[in-house]
């Protein structure tokens, strides 16, 4: 059987999150986003970000609808209003990847 690209992605997000060198340096990353607040406009940080993560229109609306409801203008405000809107009903399971890509890109 021919496992799929999310998939092995899930399957390297794990062994990385098992690796308490690598987990605690993403952690501390984590942690830094809550100290990272959006500077302009909202608005134009999500459609920049959602160039380049590929979203559609209606993905880069949900994003910023998801960003308003949760109150937190930080990176990691950011991170939690791209997760909930993957959690959403998306096209496809592949195309709720699209934004962890993006986001594990940068």
């Amino acid at each position: 059987m021919r496992r799929s690209g999310p998939t092995i992605r899930a399957r390297d997000i794990l062994a990385a999150a098992l690796d308490n060198g690598r987990f605690q340096a993403w952690l501390q990353r984590l942690q830094a986003t809550t100290e990272h607040k959006l500077e302009g406009d909202p608005v134009n940080a999500i459609e920049v970000l959602g160039q380049k993560l590929a979203l559609n229109l209606e993905e880069r609306a949900s994003v910023l609808r998801n960003l308003i409801d949760g109150g937190d203008l930080s990176r990691f405000g950011v991170i939690n209003a791209i997760t909930r809107t993957a959690a959403e009903a998306v096209e496809s399971y592949d195309r709720a990847w699209v934004p962890y890509e993006g986001l594990v890109a940068m």
